[in-house]
């Protein structure tokens, strides 16, 4: 009964050539081949330690079909040509997988080298200049108003028009007209302080502020003195 392995066409290449070779040549793996000369008792290559290695042999297309077909069979003619992801999105395979299968039938990677002049042309064609970026509008910062430093307080004279009146003739106003309420600020050592003073008019208000105020801060200054309200007249 004739032998069915894949293997026995190559049986006389056995021992002679690297077993790899003789794998892709059956299109089998290694592994196999490495196990049926075992068997057969055959030796392995030894030629590559005496001499330098020859090139493999190229596996063509035209061989006999001995086992199972690779999907890139079909795509044998553009293996080299075409990159090897393209070619494994063809197949449904990896890009690894077409690598492998091309490496073993010693295929360049010719694409590679068309690519190469362009790329070289691409690099000598001067940049162009890129127009500088317009920087982005200024946006001034919110207007702080600078820190209002304490400054001595400055003597607030009363109206030149209302000449002060004694304290004699502040003390016998009737109480019958003092009727009006007046706001006195006054600028003190410990800073500005309000009061609240009733008078008659405008001149005897100012006239008793300024004996209160030296009575009681001492260098103090009037800084205003406004009329508030009227009082209720007394029943």
């Amino acid at each position: 009964m004739p032998e069915k392995s894949a293997l026995a066409p190559f049986k006389a290449k056995l021992g002679k050539i690297p077993d790899q070779q003789i794998a892709d040549l059956a299109n089998v793996s290694r592994t196999l081949v490495v196990n049926y000369r075992k068997k057969l008792g055959i030796p392995p290559y030894q030629g590559h330690k005496a001499a330098a290695p020859s090139a493999p042999a190229k596996a063509t297309d035209d061989r006999p079909f001995r086992g199972r077909r690779s999907a890139l069979d079909t795509y044998i003619d553009r293996l080299g040509r075409v990159p090897d992801a393209e070619i494994a999105r063809l197949a449904g395979v990896t890009a690894e997988n077409v690598r492998t299968y091309r490496h073993r039938r010693d295929i360049p990677a010719t694409w590679q080298l068309a690519d190469a002049p362009a790329a070289a042309a691409s690099a000598a064609q001067p940049v162009s200049a890129k127009a500088p970026k317009a920087p982005p509008p200024r946006r001034d910062a919110p207007f702080k108003a600078p820190a209002r430093t304490s400054a001595p307080p400055r003597p607030v004279s009363p109206p030149a028009a209302v000449p002060a009146a004694p304290a004699a003739a502040v003390q016998l106003a009737s109480p019958a007209v003092s009727n009006i309420a007046y706001l006195v600020t006054v600028d003190t050592d410990e800073g500005p302080r309000s009061y609240a003073l009733i008078a008659g008019d405008i001149a005897l208000a100012a006239a008793e502020a300024s004996v209160r105020v030296a009575a009681r801060h001492p260098g103090g200054a009037i800084r205003s003195i406004q009329r508030v309200a009227d009082m209720f007249p007394a029943e």
